[in-house]
């Protein structure tokens, strides 16, 4: 929790044995007070084992410069391993070098801090605007089997410590977890070893060959009412190629490469449905034919055929749910519920979750064919309504609305 350091919320009992010139170390002193001598003995708290300890300072230091120094600033500590929003990231590189800043005066205030990368942006965090929301789940794996303690120099304590990555064995567990684990994002620790280095070129060669795109022929019987709505077009779509998913991402959209006549070509993709406010389910997804090796829907999404044969079926109808990883041990039950055009629940499907959900899905397997109109997929826990999507649908393409596709779908080039 953030604090501002005072006397009051530390409440330790042995503060008022430590001499009064140390316990103005990290108060604001008068500006014509001396600086203290090199090398003296300065008493620090230890937030995490909530101990007083003391040692020599190696360097020239002045009280007023130690930390914390600013009244009412709320001051927390953390892992360096965060990920942070583009406005705050932007925020910060404008404004750390300006001392007139809020952000400046926070940077000056921390660089006599043992680790500053731990303390710098969480302070930033309380003290702004970005103080809002924050997920507390993991991006970046972790070889545990290479775990062991390790202590620096300036350190009171013992931390587990990961090995660096360096050999083919450490490729290989890495691309298992790319194939796998689609929450990982980052991998540590590497060094600038001659063997982390080679590691590093190859996993990056890796990335650049499985990010390029590919296309393949897919079957989407929606596209030609896609088509006519957002493009204001009647022209026959040629051929129909699906962008292949991308290995190194979770949300892998559906988007749709339409050759057009004559000779006109547009791409199309999938709108996702997300929550409008801070959620652990990040979206919700429905088509045709989810493909379990790949992770895309290999038919149609958000406007399905209400038939699973004939010209426009839609063989297997599924729902996708993205779920946000957990770094705490979690276990929840979710029901996901089917409900009609007409208001009426058609399936209800238990779903356990984990801290490991990422990728969920569930087939609909209650009466076809569907009721055409708009059908709602709804999330529940306890009875109460966690998360709502809508989807269409259709006996034929021509009688999706076009509001219903301008929601669905979005033309990326024309």
């Amino acid at each position: 929790m953030p604090n501002d350091l005072s006397d009051q919320e530390y409440g330790h009992e042995d503060y008022t044995d430590v001499p009064e010139r140390h316990r103005r170390i990290g108060r604001p002193i008068h500006k014509n007070d001396d600086a203290m001598p090199t090398d003296v003995q300065c008493f620090w708290f230890n937030k995490r084992i909530r101990k007083w300890s003391h040692h020599r300072l190696p360097f020239h230091q002045s009280a007023g410069l130690q930390y914390p120094k600013i009244p009412g600033m709320r001051y927390a500590s953390g892992s360096q391993w965060f990920a942070v929003t583009r406005g705050m990231a932007s925020t910060v590189a404008s404004s750390f070098s300006n001392a007139s800043t809020l952000i400046g005066t926070i940077f000056r205030d921390l660089t006599a801090v043992k680790q500053p990368d731990e303390s710098f942006f969480q302070a930033v965090v309380l003290n702004t605007q970005f103080c809002t929301s924050y997920s507390d789940f993991t991006l970046h794996w972790t070889d545990k089997d290479s775990m062991r303690e390790v202590r620096s120099l300036t350190s009171e304590y013992s931390i587990l410590s990961p090995g660096v990555l360096g050999n083919l064995k450490d490729f290989a567990k890495i691309e298992e977890v790319r194939q796998q684990s689609l929450w990982a994002f980052f991998a540590r620790k590497f060094d600038d070893s001659p063997e982390s280095s080679q590691l590093k070129d190859r996993l990056d060669a890796e990335s650049s060959r499985q990010s390029r795109p590919k296309w393949i022929m897919a079957s989407v019987p929606s596209v030609a009412r896609v088509v006519e709505v957002l493009a204001s077009s009647l022209a026959v779509v040629k051929s129909v190629k699906r962008l292949q998913r991308n290995h190194d991402g979770i949300f892998n959209l559906q988007t749709l490469q339409l050759q057009l006549e004559p000779g006109h070509e547009i791409q199309v993709r999938e709108k996702l449905a997300t929550p409008k406010l801070p959620h652990p389910l990040l979206a919700l997804r429905v088509g045709c034919d989810w493909n379990k090796t790949e992770l895309v829907f290999d038919g149609d999404v958000s406007a399905v055929s209400a038939s699973s044969t004939g010209p426009h079926r839609c063989p297997s109808l599924w729902a996708v749910a993205h779920w946000r990883m957990s770094k705490k041990p979690i276990s929840q039950e979710v029901v996901l519920v089917w409900i009609d055009p007409r208001g009426t629940p058609m399936q209800h499907a238990p779903i356990s979750i984990s801290e490991h959900s990422v990728l969920l899905w569930h087939r609909y397997t209650a009466t076809q064919p569907l009721p055409q109109g708009q059908w709602s997929l709804e999330v529940r826990s306890n009875d109460h309504v966690i998360a709502r999507r809508h989807f269409f649908a259709y006996g034929d393409p021509s009688d999706i609305p076009w509001r219903s596709v301008r929601e669905y779908f979005d033309i990326v080039t024309y």
